[in-house]
């Protein structure tokens, strides 16, 4: 369901494939809040465009996260034209280090 746009930024549907197993560090979706954002439309000499971006506050088994995504109308079906997900849940454990004297 991505954009050819998102396929071309990714370089292949397998890297978007390994951002998704990426993100199922996560764990379950335990809850996911009412999504924000809204739609807009514009018009140019190229052309005409309708993108949604929303942003939605979840919480995963690992911890909350913020999942971002920005959807695309193309030929009367909307598409994924970017995708993100920020968690301190993703980040590498912090490293146990003997202060430096």
């Amino acid at each position: 369901r991505a954009t050819p746009e998102l396929i071309t930024v990714a370089k292949s549907r397998e890297n978007i494939d390994r951002l998704f197993q990426f993100f199922q560090q996560l764990g379950s979706l335990k809850h996911l809040d009412t999504p924000r954002g809204g739609v807009h439309m514009w018009s140019s000499t190229d052309g005409s465009s309708t993108v949604g971006n929303y942003s939605a506050v979840a919480e995963f088994d690992k911890g909350p996260a913020t999942i971002y995504v920005q959807l695309l109308r193309t030929d009367d079906a909307w598409k994924i034209n970017g995708f993100k997900i920020n968690s301190n849940a993703l980040l590498p454990p912090a490293q146990n280090k003997e202060p430096e004297r």
